[in-house]
């Protein structure tokens, strides 16, 4: 299972619409594909206080699961984040290919730029930043930066071919 982490420079930078237009492609070609969003903020529940799913979590439950007729959730309570009870889900559920929109510790990196002086920093301390991608950059500390729309299709070969 190929795992890329796509990072940007802050809100806004164009993670999102470089992961939209990434899953359209990969649906075309039908590689078999998850698409994991990590949340920064502190504490953060997708559960409700008050509903039936909060209750439960309440009582005990650390795995609860929520389904409608075109939708399944599964809410995992931790202590703290584990990172292989995720890879483990996810490769068992036979994924070709995992994105990760925010920073995961993995070897393949994509850094999406749209401030200079963060992506400068990110990359000095980050040694898996594969690719450079941005709308107005072409280049950082002597590194090519590919343009997310120009260079899309070798943004997404890069993706296909050179992840291991």
């Amino acid at each position: 299972m190929k795992i890329v982490s796509i990072i940007g420079t802050g809100r806004k930078s164009g993670k999102t619409y470089l992961i939209e237009r990434l899953i359209k492609e990969l649906r075309k070609i039908g590689i078999r594909f998850a698409v994991v969003k990590k949340i920064h903020k502190e504490n953060f529940t997708i559960d409700k206080e008050g509903k039936d799913t909060y209750r439960y979590a309440l009582s005990g439950a650390k795995d609860i699961f929520i389904f409608s007729r075109n939708e399944i959730v599964h809410i995992k309570k931790t202590e703290d984040f584990d990172k292989k009870y995720l890879l483990n889900l996810l490769k068992n559920l036979k994924y070709d290919l995992v994105i990760i929109e925010g920073n995961f510790d993995c070897e393949n990196k994509i850094i999406v730029i749209k401030d200079e002086k963060v992506a400068k920093e990110i990359i000095e301390r980050d040694k898996n930043v594969r690719l450079l991608v941005s709308k107005n950059l072409s280049e950082i500390n002597g590194r090519k930066c590919l343009d997310i729309d120009k260079d899309f299709e070798k943004i997404l070969e890069y993706i296909i071919h050179d992840i291991k």
